[in-house]
């Protein structure tokens, strides 16, 4: 619906990049009260929460770009040469908690009563991380012609995989109408 980019001098954040930022600063400022009650003091609340953003950030990459690299569809210099091309939420979700669980072990704390602090405010940092999906127009849905179908602008993955597929030229002015999954995953998060 709304691609675009935030500029930081050489780096740009995507919607999807921003609003998974949201999600994860929602989990851990409701993560925290119970995290700090089990012990962890605030400079190992911040460190756990470094950890889980480098290793979401790692898994859920490596979840996007391995099945097409075994496939064939892409070689291995466009793991790091592509990083904003795509992602996965399980490979995120895996790899976030995968980092915080080697830190708590290491640092002998009680990992898994870490992760099930995290785990409470999870799916409503997944549901922010879903309004970024549906400005970029990602993880959309089958086509729908009727209600609720939307048509995504250009520039968004829905109209790039549409003209790229063959079924939109490439200067039309919306993607056929799909499903707004996102937006059923956002409520489904919110829930």
């Amino acid at each position: 619906m709304w691609p675009f980019h935030v500029s930081l001098g050489p780096l740009a954040i995507a919607p999807g990049e921003l609003f998974v930022l949201l999600g994860f600063g929602i989990v851990v400022v409701l993560a925290r009260p119970r995290v700090l009650a089990l012990g962890v003091d605030k400079g190992g609340l911040f460190d756990l929460a470094l950890a889980a953003l480098a290793g979401g950030a790692v898994g859920a990459r490596l979840f996007y770009f391995l099945p097409l690299w075994f496939r064939g569809l892409k070689d291995g210099t466009a793991l790091f040469s592509q990083w904003s091309e795509g992602s996965g939420i399980y490979g995120g979700l895996l790899g976030g908690c995968a980092a915080v669980a080697f830190l708590a072990r290491l640092r002998k704390q009680p990992v898994l009563d870490i992760l099930d602090a995290g785990a409470a405010p999870f799916p409503l940092g997944f549901a922010a991380g879903k309004i970024g999906c549906f400005l970029a127009g990602c993880c959309y849905g089958r086509r729908c012609d009727g209600f609720p179908g939307v048509a995504f602008r250009p520039g968004s993955l829905a109209h790039l995989t549409q003209v790229e597929q063959g079924r939109i030229p490439a200067n039309a002015a919306a993607a056929h109408p799909v499903q707004p999954s996102q937006l059923y995953e956002l409520a489904f998060g919110a829930l």
